[in-house]
């Protein structure tokens, strides 16, 4: 296999002890050349001097002295996006990175694989595997000596090292349950969110605010509280994700969440811009595998699990590229069969996606072509919640109207349904 590595991307993205690692890097090189894979690493400019910002200069001397002796020519460039998209499509190659907002790519590598870095008991491995489907390529344990180039690594203690972890079990009670359910709300942070034409001329941003707070008291107290995980993402051109503060992870309990709902603002430190749906279902399967993958954490929380993305957004998708293009719904659908599809090697089903689409600004052939078909159960549940005649073409997708004092409600009972609470 042939790939280009998004060298900035990955080696600022495989951390141990929250800094940038080498080991963990150059250990992946070591896996694929042992696999016999052939790489070209290619490295913006700006690596150096964040690394330098990282206190890791010397780091970063070592690994290019290293180079130099495995024979190994990283390319530079300004920017390396560019090259990187020209070299996989001249040389049908994959992409290996951490994650990327690829907002200025204009075609998408057909063979994306994403390192991470796991510890798993008294293991420390870095891991490969497909963002399509979130298969494993491989496992490389980084915990045991190895050379690179001039490099000799020691072994190293798994369990003296932190990795970050997106998932936290609950504060108060971490008993595993037969099945979890990972529930991510994506929420739109665009300057639209912000207007006031609504039935009480607060800002819809507000009304979201009230539906989510409204909504994890009402999931703390639902069937499936136990074992129940929330993350919450804002998306404007980017995609920012809150943590919970009870455990300053990604997805934390449903208790823990409904504790910190006295100070829940979703729009909080967001500069509303543009609305970046392709990005909000990229980030939200990205999130989801890293947890699933994350085999050590989830198996104390659940045997199983389920997956549900719910997208409220009250306008059409919209981002700019570098090179002045702008992305088409085409765009978006590609993600979209990536999120339906990216858990499938990991929990052996689906992820629900829903669809919330506020006002007449959306899409609605987009937003309702993102949503999952209603199974039988999700139709009786959304008419236990009379929300059934809200659902467009028999999908997990309705259409509101902020004008409306009912819309509120609606949405809350929605999320129900598609959380399976209902």
């Amino acid at each position: 296999m042939r790939y280009a590595i998004d060298g900035s991307n990955v080696l600022l993205g495989l951390r141990v002890n929250k800094e940038p690692s080498i080991r963990l890097f150059l250990r992946l090189l070591v896996a694929l050349a042992d696999r016999g894979d052939s790489v070209q690493i290619f490295f913006d400019n700006s690596i150096r001097p964040l690394m330098q910002q990282a206190g890791l200069e010397a780091d970063w001397q070592r690994l290019q002295d290293a180079f130099k002796v495995a024979n190994v020519s990283p390319i530079f460039a300004v920017r390396a996006d560019a090259q990187i998209e020209r070299y996989c499509r001249e040389h049908g190659a994959g992409l290996i990175n951490f994650t990327d907002k690829m907002d200025s790519w204009n075609t998408r590598p057909a063979i994306v694989h994403r390192a991470r870095a796991y510890r798993v008991r008294s293991a420390l491995h870095v891991t490969l595997f497909d963002d399509a489907t979130g298969r494993f390529i491989f496992n490389a344990p980084a915990h045991e000596p190895f050379t690179f180039g001039n490099i000799r690594f020691p072994s190293l203690d798994p369990q003296q090292v932190v990795v970050e972890r997106s998932i936290a079990a609950d504060s108060g009670d971490a008993t595993a349950v037969a099945e979890g359910t990972l529930l991510v709300l994506a929420l739109d942070a665009s300057g639209s969110m912000t207007e006031t034409g609504t039935f009480d001329h607060r800002p819809k941003s507000e009304h979201l605010n009230e539906v989510v707070r409204n909504t994890l008291l009402r999931l703390r107290r639902s069937r499936i509280s136990e074992g129940l995980y929330v993350a919450v993402m804002r998306f404007e051109n980017d995609v920012t994700p809150m943590l919970c503060p009870r455990t300053n992870t990604q997805f934390a309990s449903i208790q823990d969440w409904a504790a910190a709902v006295g100070t829940f603002d979703y729009i909080r430190d967001i500069t509303p811009g543009q609305t970046n749906i392709r990005l909000a279902l990229q980030r939200a399967k990205e999130l989801i595998q890293d947890t699933l993958t994350d085999e050590e954490s989830v198996s104390a929380l659940a045997d199983a699990w389920r997956a549900t993305l719910v997208l409220i957004t009250d306008g059409k998708h919209y981002v700019e590229r570098s090179d002045g293009t702008v992305e088409t719904d085409s765009d978006v659908a590609g993600a979209a069969l990536q999120i339906h599809l990216g858990a499938s090697e990991l929990i052996g089903s689906r992820i629900d996606v829903a669809c919330v689409g506020i006002g007449t600004d959306v899409n609605s052939s987009m937003l309702s072509s993102l949503a999952s078909t209603c199974t039988p159960v999700q139709l009786k549940m959304a008419r236990t919640a009379g929300v059934a005649s809200l659902l467009i073409d028999n999908r997990l997708f309705i259409r509101v109207d902020s004008t409306d004092p009912g819309y509120i409600n609606a949405i809350r009972s929605f999320i129900d349904v598609a959380s399976g609470s209902a």
